[in-house]
Protein backbone atom coordinates (compact mmCIF):
# COMPACT_ATOMS: atom_id res chain seq x y z
CA UNK A 1 0.00 0.00 0.00
CA UNK A 2 2.81 2.18 0.77
CA UNK A 3 3.97 2.05 -2.70
CA UNK A 4 0.65 2.75 -4.20
CA UNK A 5 0.41 6.04 -1.44
CA UNK A 6 3.79 7.30 -3.03
CA UNK A 7 2.55 6.77 -6.98
CA UNK A 8 -0.59 8.89 -5.74
CA UNK A 9 1.40 11.74 -4.20
CA UNK A 10 3.97 11.75 -6.71
CA UNK A 11 1.41 12.10 -9.65
CA UNK A 12 -1.17 14.65 -7.50
CA UNK A 13 2.51 16.67 -7.11
CA UNK A 14 3.66 16.59 -10.88
CA UNK A 15 -0.04 17.64 -12.00
CA UNK A 16 -0.27 20.02 -9.23
CA UNK A 17 -3.61 18.37 -8.57
CA UNK A 18 -4.22 19.43 -4.59
CA UNK A 19 -2.19 21.93 -3.03
CA UNK A 20 -0.61 20.20 -0.04
CA UNK A 21 -3.51 19.11 2.41
CA UNK A 22 -5.84 20.91 0.34
CA UNK A 23 -9.69 19.79 0.18
CA UNK A 24 -10.53 17.49 -2.35
CA UNK A 25 -14.20 16.30 -3.15
CA UNK A 26 -13.73 12.77 -4.33
CA UNK A 27 -17.13 11.03 -6.52
CA UNK A 28 -17.21 7.19 -4.62
CA UNK A 29 -18.77 4.66 -6.35
CA UNK A 30 -17.61 2.27 -4.06
CA UNK A 31 -15.93 -0.02 -6.88
CA UNK A 32 -12.08 -0.70 -6.25
CA UNK A 33 -10.31 2.27 -8.11
CA UNK A 34 -12.53 4.83 -6.72
CA UNK A 35 -12.33 3.53 -2.84
CA UNK A 36 -8.74 2.70 -2.67
CA UNK A 37 -7.99 6.43 -4.51
CA UNK A 38 -10.72 8.33 -1.51
CA UNK A 39 -8.49 5.96 1.11
CA UNK A 40 -5.03 6.68 -0.45
CA UNK A 41 -5.84 10.25 -0.46
CA UNK A 42 -6.85 10.92 2.96
CA UNK A 43 -4.13 8.09 3.97
CA UNK A 44 -1.66 10.96 2.47
CA UNK A 45 -3.16 14.13 4.42
CA UNK A 46 -5.56 15.44 2.39
CA UNK A 47 -9.13 16.79 3.72
CA UNK A 48 -11.01 14.20 1.62
CA UNK A 49 -15.01 14.27 1.34
CA UNK A 50 -16.60 11.61 -0.72
CA UNK A 51 -20.12 11.35 -2.40
CA UNK A 52 -21.08 8.45 -3.32
CA UNK A 53 -22.44 8.00 -7.09
CA UNK A 54 -24.24 5.15 -8.13
CA UNK A 55 -23.34 4.62 -12.07
CA UNK A 56 -26.13 1.84 -12.38
CA UNK A 57 -24.05 -0.22 -14.54
CA UNK A 58 -24.68 -3.69 -12.47
CA UNK A 59 -28.16 -4.76 -12.41
CA UNK A 60 -29.82 -5.28 -8.94
CA UNK A 61 -27.77 -3.31 -7.06
CA UNK A 62 -24.58 -5.01 -7.24
CA UNK A 63 -22.52 -2.07 -6.49
CA UNK A 64 -24.98 -0.63 -3.33
CA UNK A 65 -24.44 -3.38 -1.29
CA UNK A 66 -20.46 -2.99 -1.89
CA UNK A 67 -20.73 0.66 -0.62
CA UNK A 68 -22.91 -0.11 2.48
CA UNK A 69 -20.08 0.63 4.87
CA UNK A 70 -18.35 3.61 3.27
CA UNK A 71 -21.62 6.13 4.48
CA UNK A 72 -20.10 5.49 8.02
CA UNK A 73 -16.54 6.32 7.46
CA UNK A 74 -15.99 10.02 8.40
CA UNK A 75 -16.23 12.13 5.09
CA UNK A 76 -18.83 10.33 3.27
CA UNK A 77 -21.85 12.25 2.34
CA UNK A 78 -24.81 9.97 2.26
CA UNK A 79 -26.34 11.08 -0.65
CA UNK A 80 -26.42 9.36 -3.26
CA UNK A 81 -25.91 10.69 -7.06
CA UNK A 82 -27.01 8.73 -10.06
CA UNK A 83 -25.32 9.35 -13.35
CA UNK A 84 -26.16 8.38 -16.71
CA UNK A 85 -23.56 6.18 -18.46
CA UNK A 86 -25.46 5.43 -21.34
Amino acid sequence: MEELRERVERFVREHELIPPGGEVLALVSGGADSTCLWRALRALGYRVDALHVNHRLRAGGARRRRTGPLPQERGVASPTDVVSVA
